[in-house]
């Protein structure tokens, strides 16, 4: 796949929207209105429907000759309709606005869940493309430098497992893996990874495994990432960033203190903490100052008792 020409790295920054990646294809251009492009838009605007009513993935091509377009769309596995039909749809729209004339392009956004639209003027079904890939990660470093070498077992044995389910002829969810594993007691590791289940189990096999040694390769020590390819995508952090762990290992009750927040990335959790160091305190000096009171008060009345009865 001949997309963009765009630089391979980047930062991934986290500040509350959806993260959307969209490099565009260049090796053909179409004028507006004309039937390529209303091919592409007529095949865009149904896919989110067509997604979440056939269980996460679609694929489908539209005219012929030179203007005929071809288009998948996919959703992580058990995704609920709605959100699958939102990701879907926010995609599709990316793909419109960022590649107006393009005619090939990709798009992985993440609203809720992550999911996937890729149009083109040639067909690409069944075809394992590893290029162009894309890799994003986060700024942070793991904070475990005295014992990184516990966490790269951790994580080794995490994504070899995760490849393995994945690309199981016996896997109930054959294309992807989820999971969440324990990193302290305080913190875990949560992972997905997904192929387009129009290649061979062998060919997702392959997309993934270079994925996560790629990963490897340029981001080793950072806290998250993700690597995107046209016939996979692999992503994984140390909090959960998608609808996909509800089912899982349950996120930790707290934040560790000893782990900076992601630059940029403020949750809820972390405001609440804030909310909590400041305004307990703030309750006990209260409940003292009140204590102190009560008592200053009871031997006030002690001591005019005192007084009024040496008087009689």
């Amino acid at each position: 796949m001949k997309l963009k020409n765009l630089s391979p790295l980047f930062w991934f920054l986290l500040v509350g929207f959806p993260v959307v990646f969209a490099p565009c294809g260049k090796t053909g251009f179409f004028k507006p209105n004309q039937q390529y492009d209303k091919n592409g838009r007529i095949l865009l605007s149904s896919l989110a429907s067509n997604v979440s009513a056939r269980g996460g993935f679609y694929n489908a091509s539209v005219g012929q000759g030179t203007d005929r377009v071809y288009a998948v769309g996919m959703c992580i596995q058990g995704a609920e309709p709605k959100v699958c039909s939102n990701c879907i749809d926010l995609a599709s729209k990316e793909a419109i606005e960022t590649c107006p004339n393009q005619t090939e392009g990709l798009v992985w956004p993440e609203n809720g869940i992550l999911c996937m639209v890729r149009y083109s003027n040639r067909s690409f079904f069944g075809s394992l493309e590893m290029q162009p890939k894309y890799i994003l990660y986060n700024v942070g470093d793991i904070k475990y430098r005295s014992n990184l070498t516990m966490f790269d077992t951790l994580w080794e044995d995490l994504t070899s497992r995760m490849i393995a389910r994945a690309t199981s002829s016996s896997s109930e969810r054959k294309y992807y893996a989820a999971e969440a594993v324990p990193l302290s007691s305080i913190q875990n590791i949560y992972a997905l990874m997904q192929c387009i289940p129009i290649i061979s189990l062998r060919d997702c096999n392959i997309c993934l495994s270079q994925s996560v040694r790629d990963y490897q390769s340029c981001c080793h020590g950072k806290q998250g990432g993700i690597v995107f390819r046209p016939s996979c995508v692999f992503r994984w952090e140390i909090y959960p960033f998608s609808q996909a762990f509800n089912l899982t290992l349950s996120p930790p009750a707290q934040t560790p203190t000893s782990l900076p927040p992601y630059l940029g990335h403020k949750t809820n959790t972390t405001k609440r903490g804030i909310v909590v160091a400041i305004v307990v305190p703030t309750i006990i000096i209260i409940v003292l100052v009140l204590l102190a009171l009560a008592l200053f008060t009871h031997k006030m009345r002690k001591s005019n008792q005192k007084g009024v009865s040496l008087k009689s």
